[in-house]
């Protein structure tokens, strides 16, 4: 899914008009080229960087829940959390596939600074577009999203399965698990934005 929405990207959306479109007013023709040139060149790391994409949320998703399922006692194995929430990541590759066609048709709007974010429009940012926000609330405003919430909704589903437990006692479980682990991930990515 995410390999088809960068293909989709590659050659609908990052052409050689949208550059010239976005940066013709900044920057002069030779640079814009030279510009496409090298982007067009390193495409292919995106393709790997979208396997850890999908592994990386995936094993710490995991880890939060079965922290949780520790605490409170609960029988089932890592593997079992780990299959739920590999699989419950379809719900972010839709949102990505989604939005890119979103994109590319023009439905949602697009300019240099936000052709890559696919949270913004439908994130508690829509409600505060013309506030003047300080940089470090953009980040946790946009992680309050339609996606994240769908996600969690999965994600319970798959563990209320896994563990017997009713899918309204998983869904807080998993909303206070997951809660606390985004909510140390957003500290932590603000942390990281400061130092670099």
């Amino acid at each position: 899914m995410y390999a088809i929405s960068l293909t989709i990207e590659f050659r609908y959306l990052f052409t050689d008009a949208y550059y010239y479109l976005s940066l013709g007013s900044s920057f002069n023709d030779d640079y814009i080229k030279d510009l496409i040139s090298a982007e067009r060149k390193y495409q292919w790391p995106n393709y790997l960087y979208a396997i850890l994409i999908i592994l990386i949320p995936s094993v710490l998703v995991s880890f939060c829940l079965y922290v949780g399922i520790i605490l409170k006692g609960l029988k089932t194995s890592f593997s079992k959390v780990l299959d739920i929430s590999f699989k419950s990541q379809i719900i972010f590759a839709l949102n990505y596939f989604i939005c890119t066609l979103l994109k590319v048709f023009n439905l949602i709007q697009k300019d240099y600074q936000n052709i890559n974010n696919n949270y913004d429009f439908q994130s508690l940012l829509v409600f505060l577009k013309n506030k003047q926000l300080p940089d470090w609330l953009v980040y946790p405003l946009e992680k309050i999203n339609t996606s994240e919430l769908i996600f969690v909704l999965f994600l319970s589903f798959g563990f209320s399965f896994i563990t017997k437990q009713s899918y309204k006692t998983s869904i807080i479980f998993v909303f206070i698990c997951y809660g606390i682990g985004l909510f140390i991930w957003v500290i932590f990515t603000l942390f990281l934005r400061t130092l670099i």
